[in-house]
């Protein structure tokens, strides 16, 4: 069976469509006036979400490309065994943060389902091509791990995953969903809240959601010197 991924003509004219509904609607997904304490705490969480994602992505590519250094074979260990798109769900949670960052809880609701709806067709047809290329062996992988979302009891594992071979530059692949996303987030809520808050609150708010970064990679990143050592 021949499959093609949709092309990055057909993901960028819906990016820009579903930009041009949220500018259009923009008065019923932009969140209410809130309590500045609850607006910060859910700018943090959508953060922690979205560098979750980030680095999830980081690590399925990196993984990948180790595994398919000479030839392409079925993956089914490493961050593969805990979930069998972990690419797809590192962009949900990606997606799944800025929401919470800059939308209301309904435009949040309508992310999700359009989330899955949209990837539904094209995990579908992977999954068929995938079965037709590998049989037997990726049906069993199918049975045993889930499809997009981890095990509760996987869920420290898949964001703490380093492989043998963890290389840093594994970051520079990921460059520019790192620069769309944090460009987003900062001109977007710096005008939300400048707008609905006093300035000098966006700046209290930016601050610690700096602080929120420094933390995240600073953690990740020490963890992942520890596992080269151990290696």
């Amino acid at each position: 069976m021949k499959y093609k991924k949709r092309s990055i003509f057909v993901n960028g004219v819906t990016i820009a469509s579903a930009g041009l509904a949220c500018y259009l609607f923009r008065d019923y997904i932009i969140p209410a006036r809130q309590p500045f304490t609850l607006d910060v705490l859910l700018d943090c969480l959508g953060l922690t979400l979205a560098l979750c994602g980030q680095n999830i992505r980081i690590m399925a590519r990196g993984y990948k490309s180790l595994c398919h250094r000479n030839k392409p074979v079925l993956i089914n260990t490493g961050i593969y065994g805990l979930v069998r798109n972990p690419m797809y769900l590192g962009s949900y949670l990606i997606g799944l943060g800025l929401s919470i960052t800059l939308l209301s809880l309904m435009a949040t609701i309508f992310y999700t389902v359009a989330f899955l709806s949209w990837y539904a067709w094209q995990i579908h047809h992977e999954q068929i091509f995938l079965r037709d290329k590998f049989g037997q062996p990726y049906v069993d992988y199918c049975k045993i791990t889930p499809c997009l979302f981890p095990k509760p009891s996987d869920i420290r594992s898949l964001l703490l995953f380093r492989p043998e071979g963890f290389n840093f530059n594994w970051i520079t692949k990921e460059w520019n969903t790192i620069s769309v996303w944090t460009l987003t987030l900062l001109i977007s809520e710096g005008r939300i809240d400048s707008i609905v808050y006093h300035p000098h609150k966006a700046i209290t708010e930016f601050a610690f959601l700096f602080f929120i970064t420094v933390i995240f990679c600073s953690f990740i990143t020490t963890y992942g010197l520890a596992e080269l050592k151990k290696d």
